[in-house]
């Protein structure tokens, strides 16, 4: 995306570990949905999404001129496209329809307007969604793991994951990792960055790590603009708690020997979470 340059997204760093032995297969986990209190995407306060002063519009007197009939012109036209350059463009939702990934490893509903690219590998399936404008983006990821990760793991692989992917943005910050009701576990963070054009953007991100049976995991990365997230939390909502995982088909390559906390990246510099083309 535009408003990420150059980030290699470093997925999953060490989930990918001593995967030697082949798991039970078992049914996918429950879709993710976690009570309002602790889903990070469904609390402002948790989500450090400051609350907006409303903004009361004045009362203007009956006698008041209060819509002044403007002649366009050349010159009003270019000052308002200049004024309008530096906005980051708002993210665009359509209606929702359901992707499966080929072969059926992973389902999730994203908006029918929304690209979406397979960047999977040996190692795992992963596949970036970004919506027209590419100001908006969600990522999901299944690596086989062959019974080798631990519930209690999954908090610090997360954050992990998240300080590897974003380390080079300015003004990262990460808060405490939430569980969430179905197993799986969440953390909201942010960022400053610099959209395409010179605009500066502040990023609001939530990404969540589950097990899917014995053998596999997910994570869910989703970024927006965080002055558009109340707008989108909504359908944000609806996408992160469509993903199905069937832990019965393999990912995109054989488990690998990794130990834990290798510090190899699962995705390298070459792929970054979102382009960095130019509108």
């Amino acid at each position: 995306m535009q408003f990420v340059r150059r980030i290699g997204m470093v997925v999953l760093v060490v989930l990918v570990v001593a995967a030697c032995g082949d798991g039970d297969d078992s049914a996918a986990t429950p879709v993710m949905q976690p009570t309002a209190t602790q889903m990070v995407m469904m609390t402002a306060e948790t989500m450090m999404q400051p609350t907006a002063t409303q903004m009361v519009m004045p009362t203007v007197a009956a006698t008041a001129v209060v819509q002044p009939t403007v002649v366009p012109t050349e010159a009003s036209a270019e000052e308002e496209e200049e004024d309008t350059a530096g906005l980051l463009r708002q993210v665009e939702m359509g209606d929702l329809e359901t992707y499966t990934h080929p072969g059926g490893l992973f389902s999730l509903d994203v908006p029918q307007n929304w690209s979406a690219k397979d960047t999977s590998d040996e190692t795992m399936t992963r596949v970036f969604f970004t919506d027209p404008t590419e100001n908006g983006a969600v990522l999901v990821a299944v690596v086989s793991t062959g019974g080798n990760i631990a519930q209690e793991d999954l908090a610090d692989l997360l954050v992990s994951d998240v300080q590897s992917t974003f380390s080079e943005q300015e003004n990262l910050s990460i808060q405490e990792p939430q569980p969430q009701s179905d197993g799986s576990v969440g953390v909201v963070f942010s960022f400053d960055t610099e959209a395409s054009g010179g605009v500066p953007a502040e990023m609001l991100g939530n990404s969540f790590i589950e097990l899917a049976g014995d053998t596999h995991a997910a994570l869910t990365y989703v970024v927006v603009p965080q002055d558009q997230f109340d707008g989108l939390q909504e359908d944000l909502d609806l996408v992160v708690n469509s993903l199905v995982i069937d832990p019965s088909v393999e990912t995109g390559g054989e488990s690998s020997e990794m130990e834990m906390g290798d510090e190899e990246p699962m995705m390298g510099d070459e792929e970054p979470m979102m382009g960095d083309e130019e509108p």
